[in-house]
């Protein structure tokens, strides 16, 4: 194995990393693909933070928001319901449990094996007594409910994906975390 020679970071290996970081930030500002695509999402930014289109008038002069920004917030609410269904289709899916449950239990040896293995039949009772009393939980205090609620306060599932973690509400779920 070679020696590695210990050194301090000097100011010229700070200014090829700065170099490095302006060159590649350089390089991508000028693809074609980022710069389309970057519009894109800022309008789809724009419509999750459900913010009126801003209108200008042919010199330049911004206009003030009217009513057609009200009809469009109106259709930007539908856009949150859309997406708090979707979290919640995803989150709870109704053709299967979304949940699992095992219970540990104390382990005995088995005579024919050799292995230290727990009673199939008390498990199977152990782990559908815990789901009972997980549904029955659940049930009694809206854990569905208070998650859609949350879904539709902040528009993402933060604690759920760390991609979005950090994010600011409401602008949480944008464009650029989607792609």
């Amino acid at each position: 194995m070679a020696d590695v020679k210990k050194r301090k970071i000097s100011k010229k290996d700070w200014d090829k990393c700065a170099e490095k970081v302006k060159s590649e930030h350089e390089s991508r500002k000028k693809q074609k693909f980022r710069t389309a695509h970057e519009e894109i999402w800022r309008e789809v930014d724009r419509q999750i933070a459900m913010e009126p289109m801003r209108r200008y008038r042919k010199d330049g002069v911004e206009i003030d928001p009217e009513w057609r920004s009200i009809m469009e917030l109106g259709e930007l609410s539908k856009a949150s319901e859309i997406i708090t269904a979707d979290v919640m289709r995803l989150t709870f899916p109704t053709n299967r449990s979304w949940f699992e449950v095992h219970s540990e239990l104390p382990v005995q040896l088995d005579p024919v094996s050799g292995k230290n293995t727990p009673d199939a039949k008390m498990q199977d009772m152990a782990d559908r007594a815990y789901r009972a009393l997980l549904v029955q939980q659940h049930m009694d205090f809206g854990l569905k409910g208070r998650y859609e609620l949350s879904v539709r306060k902040h528009c993402t599932t933060v604690p759920m994906c760390p991609r979005f973690a950090g994010s600011r509400a409401p602008e949480c779920m944008t464009a650029r975390h989607l792609t």
